[in-house]
């Protein structure tokens, strides 16, 4: 018969009830360390984004760059992988 410890099961119950994104983060960073190809990526999807904040977090194994910034009038959040894919757009108006 095979036993797990008391550890190994406080971290598996939580993972398997609330899923992987419980231990997802997102964390402030500087423009100037966010990849020109995502910077780029955000600019074309969205005319006249001025970008003034980043975050990145990992989702799914999958690291993710959340830009926030504004273009005519109206505040935008776009989310953007390490390789420059837009993975969603997000308008306040």
């Amino acid at each position: 018969m095979r036993t797990i410890n008391f550890i190994q099961y406080s971290i598996l119950v939580p993972s398997l009830i609330v899923g992987p994104n419980l231990w997802a983060q997102e964390q402030d960073i500087q423009l100037a360390d966010v990849p020109a190809v995502v910077i780029e990526a955000a600019e074309a999807a969205v005319e006249g984004l001025q970008i003034t904040s980043a975050e990145i977090e990992v989702e799914d194994s999958q690291t993710v760059y959340e830009l926030e910034g504004t273009a005519d009038g109206s505040e935008y959040e776009v989310e953007v992988s390490a390789d420059g894919q837009i993975l969603e757009i997000e308008i306040d108006d």
